[in-house]
């Protein structure tokens, strides 16, 4: 496993770190609404068909969620964990 920062959008940075990946986590990273479809665009760039992406994140306000629920589902097939799997 590999933990690096990465600006959104910089493709140099990307290509960098060697895509594509199986897996990519983010956690904590939606919090603007303006920049959802810069972290979607970046993470489809880092990935294929086959890969794994988990996104962990806190529902901070209706809109910045509702502009990042709409960006992923533009582009990858979604599954929700429900509340009750989720720890307290």
């Amino acid at each position: 496993a590999m933990v690096r920062p990465l600006h959104w959008g910089n493709r140099e940075e990307l290509l960098a770190l060697d895509p594509p990946f199986d897996y990519v986590l983010c956690t904590d990273c939606v919090y603007q609404e303006d920049l959802c479809r810069l972290l979607v665009d970046t993470i489809v760039g880092a990935i294929t068909k086959k890969s794994k992406v988990y996104v962990v994140n806190e529902h901070r306000s209706e809109a910045v969620q509702h502009a990042f629920v709409k960006c992923v589902e533009e582009r990858f097939h979604v599954r929700k964990v429900p509340h009750s799997k989720m720890d307290p």
